[in-house]
């Protein structure tokens, strides 16, 4: 990733969250079903991702990342909408890393932090946006984490090697909410950032403190059919 990669952006102020939303997954343990289009109540599932940074006032745009099969319809759905903030979408790339850095590269606002939210986490709640909002206002890197309830092994070729204590571990959600201007800084710094697996490992491999907003355990991430299941039972009234 070069700096012609990276588009410059007007002065940073106040407390704006800009928000990415990733679309642009495979779904490919979905088999082949795109599960941000798939209707909950007639509504797709990206609108409910959508709906709740609308509703949060410190977001000053969102950016829809959507993939080559799927961004057709998601511009269509954002275009038939009224929207309370600026909506634009844009094309993902190869991997998770390209897709965010699509979506940093086609900001417009003045804001001085970014969040990175799954399209696929319909559920997430309006407070746990706010807490992780205001965590990285204090910090500059927070992310929404929920406890891990089970007892966790570690395998290798299928024996146990280590029980690791479960107070100590979270699940990783989104949003992940960090400084832009670090952001940006990172994305230059590491041209080869492709085998991140979520935003916070790489402000972590490079130093970084990223502290944890426990959220609640119910925003989970459309991955297999039965999390599909589950979801609808959520929004379903």
């Amino acid at each position: 990733m070069d700096k012609k990669s990276l588009k410059p952006l007007k002065t940073f102020k106040n407390n704006s969250v800009a928000t990415i939303i990733v679309a642009a997954g495979s779904s490919r343990r979905m088999a082949g079903v795109d599960k941000l289009l798939l209707k909950i109540g007639n509504c797709p599932v990206i609108l409910y991702s959508v709906a709740a940074f609308e509703e949060i006032e410190r977001v000053s745009e969102i950016v829809i990342v959507a993939s080559k099969n799927n961004f057709e319809e998601i511009k269509s759905l954002i275009s038939a909408r009224e929207s309370k903030k600026p909506l634009t979408v844009v094309l993902g790339g190869e991997t998770r890393a390209q897709s965010v850095i699509n979506g940093i590269n086609a900001l417009e606002s003045d804001c001085q932090y970014v969040a990175v939210h799954d399209g696929a986490r319909p559920l997430v709640h309006k407070d746990d946006i706010e807490g992780v909002f205001s965590l990285a206002e204090k910090t500059g890197a927070a992310i929404l984490a929920a406890k891990v309830k089970d007892t966790v092994k570690v395998v290798k070729n299928n024996l146990i090697i280590d029980t690791p204590d479960r107070k100590f571990l979270y699940n990783a959600q989104t949003p992940q909410v960090f400084k832009l201007s670090a952001y940006r800084k990172l994305i230059l710094a590491n041209p080869h950032i492709d085998n991140i697996t979520d935003d916070a490992s790489l402000f972590e491999a490079n130093g970084f403190e990223v502290s944890i907003f426990e959220g609640r355990a119910d925003n989970i991430k459309i991955t297999e059919k039965h999390d599909l299941y589950y979801i609808e039972g959520k929004l379903k009234v």
